[in-house]
């Protein structure tokens, strides 16, 4: 695929590749508490937003309609419920192409943070139901469970070739990655010689994301 044809690519096309790149999560978070695990804001955002920027797509997110309520925690203390609507809107950085979607978030606060609570949580459970991103068990957490209550779940089976079945880490280019960084060798004169070379490869689809970016910035950079 050349520069101006993978300029032509729609903004689906785009999303759907950046569905391609991102794997499973795994859980960083842990509620000491309740005792459980979970993925958190930051793990579901460095999971998408790389991706996105990667493909050309910008996410806006435009907080809707809300509705307030009051109610009283165990002890009495009275806490805030946020419930909202959020337009969140994805826009084609080179064709302007825009897609709206709308989604719910709702949060409960005991102190004036409800709101962006609950734009927050709309915007995590957006990403992970869009995207259809899995999420798996840290081998942390068995440090932190009663070792009694723990079961290491390996991730999910028949990872496809290239993807960490354990982690879900994309350890292979995607054919639109390929296209993408093929594109831009060609735009600064770059050989896939130079790259094995200096990022110690042995071919170029046998990289992960963070590697592609690397060499990106390398192409963008250094290599003028």
């Amino acid at each position: 695929m050349s520069e101006q044809e993978a300029i032509k690519m729609t903004l689906a096309g785009r999303l759907v590749s950046v569905m391609a790149e991102t794997g499973a999560l795994v859980k960083h978070g842990y509620n000491e508490q309740k005792n459980y695990s979970y993925a958190t804001d930051a793990d579901v955002l460095q999971a998408v937003r790389e991706a996105l920027a990667r493909n050309g797509v910008l996410l806006l997110t435009l907080p809707g309609q809300v509705v307030y309520s009051e109610v009283k925690s165990k002890d009495g203390k009275p806490m805030t419920v946020c419930r909202l609507q959020v337009m969140f809107r994805f826009v084609d950085a080179i064709t302007n192409e825009s897609l709206e979607v709308e989604w719910p978030g709702e949060a409960i606060d005991v102190d004036d943070k409800a709101t962006a609570k609950a734009i927050t949580s709309g915007l995590k459970s957006f990403l992970l139901k869009t995207f259809l991103l899995p999420v798996i068990d840290d081998d942390a957490d068995q440090d932190r469970r009663p070792r009694q209550q723990y079961r290491h779940r390996p991730g999910p089976p028949g990872a496809p070739p290239g993807v960490d079945a354990k982690t879900g880490e994309v350890k292979r280019l995607s054919d639109n990655q390929m296209n993408m960084l093929q594109a831009r060798m060609q735009k600064f004169g770059a050989t896939e010689e130079e790259i094995l070379h200096a990022f110690n490869l042995k071919a170029l689809p046998d990289m992960d994301n963070r590697t592609l970016d690397r060499v990106l910035k390398w192409l963008e950079t250094e290599h003028r």
